[in-house]
C-alpha cells in the first residue's frame, strides 16, 4: 500500500518505501514529488467532491475520506483508490495521511533488496544481478575487510555525489571523512569489525542532505544501504514545529484543552485548568471522576447525562455550559465543548475539547437582564419604590455571592433605610437617621462628599471611627458606598456593598457599583419627580378654574394623559377616562385631520432639538358634532434628547374659524371683482391702443409732407416724441397686465441653452461694440421648468441691463451658469458693471419705473417685468450689488411642475 503525508495546504511531505518505488518504475523521482501539490500532481484539483471531501476533513466535519481516480503518475493511467484521514493531536489537525491502492485491489508487486553478496561476487557481478542492482534507487555499495571498496552502484553515486569509477578500489574512509561524516564513519568501522548489523541517521553538511544508512556484515565485508531521507525529516521537523506551537498555545489561551481516552480512563489536561479552578498542577488529578467533583451540585446529574447520551449517540460534537468550584471558594460558569472521536464501527473511544471560563459573559447577561427587569417593574407602577429596590438589592447579591448590599435615602442631610434586605435588623436600625459627615462611616461620608468611598477594611479606617463597633458587632468588615446623585448634582442615595470579610472591589464588582449607580438615579429622580407631579398637578386645578385653555399633561413612557376638568365643558363629557392614552386621543380626531396631525406629532417626539408643537384639527363632541381646536404642547426631554413628556393646551377656535371661513368668502369675492377690473383693464387699453396706432400712422404719414413753418414743424416733432413715449408706456402696460393675468401660465421643459443662443444671436452686435465677455455653462441644469417665451425676456432684460449699466473703465465680463439646490434650480447672472446701492434702493428694486442710474434707455421697467415673470411661475429672484464691483441676480426655479 503506498503511504503519504500531505499538509493543511495539500502539500507532500512524505511518501513511503512502496509509493517511491511505485512512480520510480514509472519515470518519476521522488524529488519532483515531494514538496509538490497533491491535487495539482495527481490531476485531482478541479474536482469539487474531493475539494470538498479535503475540506470536510480538514475542519473535523469527516473523519476520513475515500475516492477513486485514474492515476497520471503511471504508465498505464490505472485506476486508484485513494483515502485521507486527519492526523490529530490535541484536538488540532496537523496534517492528513494519504494511501493509494489499485482499484482493482491487486497489490503493486514491490521489488526485493538483493541479499547481501558475498565479497567474491560483488566485482564479477553475473548482468542480469547487476541491472536489478541498479535500478534500485537506494545507495548500495560493499566494502571488504579492509575497507575497500568492492561495489557501488548509481543510487550511491546519486545520493553521496561520487562516481563508481572514483568510488571503487578507494578506502571508505577516505570518500566518509569522519569530519563530514562522523556518525557514518564510526559507526561503519564499528559494524565492520565487530560484525553487526546497524541502522542510523546523519545529517551531510555538503550535500545539505539528511541520510539512513543501514550496515549488513558479511564473511567478506560489509554492504551499505544509504537512502536520502530530506523529505522526511523536513516533514517531521514541520510536524514537531506545529505540535510545539500547539503545546505553546495550549499554555497561552485561557481556554482549558482537556483530551479523554474512553478505553483507559485517562485524561490529559492543559495549563489552562490551573487558572479555571485555581488549582495547583499536582491537584488536578488524571481521571474523568476528578472533574465531577468539581461540578456544581444543582448541575452535576445533568452533565453526566448529557456526557452519556453524547457516547452512547452518534453526534460529534458537544456543548454543555453548567458551574465549578475554585479552590477559593465559590462557583464560575464554564463552556463545555468537545469533539467525539469514533472508530470505524462509530464507537466513542476518544473526546478532545476545551472548557472556557464565562463567568463574565453570564454576568453581563444577568446584569442586563436584572437592569432591564427593574426598569420595566418602576415604569409600568404599581409596586412600591421599596418593594422594587429590596428585590434590586436581592438580586445583585446572588450576581456577587457574599456581598450585602443596602440602598439610603438622603432627606436633610441624614440617611435613612430604603432597601436593606440582607443587612442585621439591629444594624438597620442603629444606623437610621444618622447625619452625614466628612467621616461619617462609608456612606455618610460618600453622601457628604459626593463621590464613592471604598473601605476595605473597616476596623483600622478612620472614617469609621465613631461607628465600627456598630458593624463590627453586626460582622460587618468592609463596606463600599457609592452616592447616587440627581441630575442638578444633589445627592438623593447611597448604595452600599458590605462584605464580612476585608475585600476590594474586583472589576467587576466596580462595574456593577457604576451600573447600579446609574440604574438608582434613573429610578429615585422619576419616582421624585412623580411625587412632585402630583403636587403640580394640584395647581394645575387651581390654573384650569380660572381660564378658558384645556391644560393636559402626558407622562410618555406611563403613556398617561392628565386633563383639566374643562375638557368637560368643551366636549360634552361627563367621565374623562376614556382619553386617558395618546391612543384613546387619536381616536377622538376627525378621520380626515388624523393622519396629519399623527405624523406631526410623532415627527416632534423623535426630533432631539424640537420643544414645542402645535396643531390644528377638529375634535368629537359627545353629542356627535365637531369642536374646531388649536393644541399647543411644550415637550420636555431627559440628557439623551429622548421626550419624556409633554405639556399642552387646548384651544376651542371654532368661532374664529367661522370668522376665518367669511374672510375666505371676502376675499373670493374681492378677487371675482379685481378679475372683472382686469377684465375692463383689458378693454380698456385694447380701445385705447386702437387711436394711439392711428395717431402713429399719421405721424408717420407726416414724415413724407414738407412743412416750411418752422413752429409747425416743431410742434409736430414735439406731438411725434409725445405720441411715441405714450405708445411705449401703453405696451410696457399691457406686457405687465399680461403677466399679471397670466399667474398659471404652463410650464414645459426649456433647454437654457437654445434661450442662451437665441437671446445671445440678438444681441450680438452691441456685445461686440461693447468688447463685453460673456461666459455660459448650463452643465449642473441644462433643462428648466419655465415658460419658454418669459425665460427668453428675462434673458434679454438682464443681459441688456448688463450692457446698459456696464463701466466704462473696464471690459464688461458676464457669466450665466446653472446650480442645483435642493429642490431649485437656480439660474446665476453676474457681471462687472457699475453695481447699485443697495442698502439705499434695495426696497425700490424690482418696482415699476424705477431707475437709479442716468443712462440712455433707462425706464425702469425690466426688472420689475423679470421679477413678475419669475413669481408668476412660482420661482424668486434675489440680487447682490455693490457700487463699481458688479450685480448678480439669483433666479430659483422650482424642479418639478406644480
Amino acid at each position: 500500500m503506498q503511504i503519504a503525508i500531505i499538509d493543511c495546504q495539500h502539500t507532500i511531505l512524505y511518501i513511503n518505501e512502496t509509493w517511491r518505488r511505485f512512480i520510480a518504475a514509472n519515470g518519476v523521482s521522488e524529488k519532483e514529488l515531494v514538496g509538490a501539490d497533491y491535487l495539482e500532481t495527481y490531476r485531482i484539483a478541479d474536482r469539487p467532491d474531493v475539494a470538498l471531501g479535503i475540506r470536510q476533513v480538514l475542519v473535523g466535519e469527516q473523519t476520513n475520506f475515500t475516492f477513486e481516480f485514474r492515476c497520471p503518475v503511471s504508465i498505464g493511467a490505472g485506476w486508484m483508490k485513494a483515502q485521507l484521514t486527519p492526523v490529530i493531536r490535541e484536538d488540532t489537525i496537523l496534517a492528513l495521511t494519504v494511501t493509494h491502492q489499485t482499484s482493482t485491489e491487486t497489490q503493486v508487486i514491490e521489488p526485493t533488496l538483493p541479499e547481501v553478496l558475498p565479497v567474491t561476487q560483488s566485482i564479477q557481478c553475473p548482468q542480469q544481478l547487476d541491472k536489478v542492482l541498479e535500478t534500485i534507487r537506494e545507495g548500495l555499495y560493499t566494502v571488504n575487510r579492509q575497507g575497500v571498496v568492492t561495489y557501488w552502484n548509481k543510487g550511491a553515486e546519486a545520493i553521496l555525489g561520487t562516481t563508481r569509477d572514483e568510488a571503487l578500489g578507494k578506502n571508505l574512509w577516505h570518500l566518509l571523512p569522519d569530519t563530514e561524516y562522523p556518525i557514518a564513519s564510526s559507526s561503519l568501522q564499528r559494524s565492520l569489525t565487530q560484525q553487526i548489523s546497524l541502522q542510523f541517521e546523519e545529517f551531510s553538511p555538503g550535500t545539505n542532505q539528511w541520510l539512513e544508512v543501514s550496515a549488513y556484515p558479511f564473511e567478506g565485508g560489509l554492504a551499505v544501504f544509504v537512502r536520502d531521507i530530506t523529505a522526511r525529516r523536513q516533514s517531521e521537523e514541520q510536524l514537531r514545529i506545529a505540535l510545539e506551537r500547539y503545546d505553546i498555545a495550549t499554555q497561552a489561551t485561557n481556554d482549558a484543552v482537556w483530551d479523554w481516552d474512553l478505553i483507559t480512563g485517562e485524561t490529559y489536561r492543559s495549563e489552562g485548568f490551573k487558572e479555571i479552578l485555581g488549582l495547583d498542577a499536582s491537584e488536578i488529578i488524571p481521571n474523568e471522576d476528578f472533574w465531577l467533583t468539581v461540578i456544581h451540585p444543582e448541575d452535576l446529574e445533568k452533565s453526566k447525562q448529557n456526557i452519556r447520551e453524547i457516547i452512547a449517540g452518534s453526534d460529534i460534537y458537544w456543548e454543555l455550559d453548567y458551574r465549578v468550584l475554585r479552590k477559593s471558594g465559590g462557583y464560575t460558569y464554564v463552556k463545555d465543548r468537545g469533539k467525539v472521536l469514533r472508530d470505524a464501527e462509530g464507537k466513542a473511544i476518544r473526546m478532545v475539547g476545551a472548557i472556557r471560563d464565562i463567568f463574565q459573559n453570564h454576568y453581563y447577561l444577568t446584569l442586563e437582564k436584572l437592569e432591564r427587569d427593574v426598569l420595566q417593574m418602576n415604569a409600568i407602577g404599581g409596586m412600591p419604590l421599596a418593594d422594587i429596590m429590596r428585590h434590586y438589592m436581592r438580586e445583585i447579591e446572588l450576581l456577587h455571592p457574599g456581598m450585602i448590599c443596602s440602598i439610603l435615602e438622603v432627606r436633610n442631610n441624614r440617611v435613612y433605610n430604603l432597601a436593606s434586605p440582607s443587612l442585621p435588623p439591629d444594624y438597620r436600625s442603629a444606623i437610621e437617621g444618622l447625619p452625614i459627615g466628612d467621616n461619617a462611616g462609608s456612606c455618610g461620608t460618600a453622601a457628604f462628599r459626593k463621590e464613592k468611598v471604598i473601605v476595605t477594611d473597616i476596623q483600622n479606617d478612620f472614617r469609621w471611627k465613631d461607628y465600627k463597633s456598630l458593624a463590627l458587632q453586626a460582622g460587618l468588615r468592609a463596606c463600599w458606598s457609592q452616592p447616587v446623585l440627581d441630575s442638578s448634582d444633589n445627592v438623593m442615595a447611597t448604595f452600599a456593598c458590605y462584605y464580612t470579610e476585608p475585600k476590594a472591589p474586583t472589576q467587576l464588582e466596580e462595574n456593577t457599583i457604576r451600573r447600579t449607580e446609574h440604574i438608582l438615579q434613573v429610578i429615585l429622580e422619576s419616582s421624585r419627580t412623580e411625587e412632585a407631579l402630583k403636587e403640580t398637578n394640584k395647581r394645575y386645578e387651581l390654573v384650569t378654574k380660572v381660564t378658558n385653555d384645556i391644560i393636559w399633561d402626558w407622562d410618555i413612557k406611563s403613556d398617561i394623559i392628565y386633563w383639566s376638568t374643562s375638557l368637560e365643558s368643551m366636549i360634552g363629557m361627563q367621565e374623562i377616562a376614556p382619553i386617558k392614552t395618546v391612543e384613546a386621543w387619536a381616536t377622538r380626531i376627525h378621520p380626515e385631520d388624523i393622519d396629519r396631525i399623527w405624523e406631526s406629532h410623532t415627527k416632534a417626539l423623535g426630533s432631539p432639538d424640537v420643544t414645542q408643537w402645535k396643531g390644528e384639527y377638529r375634535m368629537i363632541k359627545s353629542d356627535g358634532t365637531y369642536v374646531t381646536v388649536l393644541d399647543r404642547a411644550y415637550l420636555m426631554r431627559d440628557k439623551e434628547g429622548t421626550a419624556v413628556r409633554m405639556i399642552g393646551a387646548l384651544q376651542d377656535i371654532s368661532q374664529q374659524k367661522e370668522q376665518e371661513l367669511e374672510r375666505e368668502q371676502l376675499i373670493r369675492e374681492l378677487s371675482q371683482t379685481n378679475q372683472d377690473l382686469r377684465q375692463f383693464s383689458f378693454i380698456t387699453s385694447h380701445n385705447f391702443r386702437a387711436p394711439l396706432s392711428n395717431l402713429m400712422g399719421l405721424l408717420k404719414l407726416m414724415e413724407e409732407i414738407s412743412i416750411n413753418d418752422p413752429i409747425l414743424e416743431e410742434l409736430i416733432q414735439g406731438f411725434n416724441v409725445s405720441t411715441s413715449a405714450l405708445n411705449d408706456t401703453v405696451n410696457d402696460l399691457i406686457d405687465v397686465l399680461i403677466i399679471k393675468g397670466n399667474p398659471s401660465k404652463e410650464k414645459s421643459e426649456v433647454r437654457v441653452k437654445e434661450i442662451f443662443d437665441k437671446i445671445y444671436g440678438q444681441i450680438r452686435i452691441p456685445l461686440y461694440e461693447a468688447n463685453a465677455s460673456v461666459e455660459f455653462d448650463d452643465s449642473a441644469a441644462p433643462v428648466v421648468l419655465f415658460d419658454r417665451s418669459y425665460l427668453e425676456s428675462i434673458f434679454m432684460n438682464l443681459l441688456t441691463n448688463s450692457l446698459k449699466y456696464r463701466s466704462y473703465e473696464r471690459r464688461l465680463q458676464v457669466s450665466i451658469r446653472t446650480q442645483i439646490a435642493d429642490d431649485s434650480v437656480l439660474l446665476i447672472f453676474r457681471d462687472n458693471g457699475i453695481g447699485m446701492d443697495l442698502p439705499r434702493y434695495r426696497n425700490r428694486l424690482f418696482g415699476l419705473y424705477q431707475c437709479f442710474h442716468e443712462r440712455p434707455d433707462s425706464k425702469g421697467l425690466g426688472l420689475y417685468l423679470v421679477k413678475s415673470q419669475i413669481e408668476a411661475l412660482g420661482g424668486t429672484i434675489e440680487v447682490e450689488s455693490e457700487v463699481n464691483v458688479g450685480t448678480t441676480f439669483t433666479i430659483a426655479l422650482k424642479k418639478e411642475m406644480s
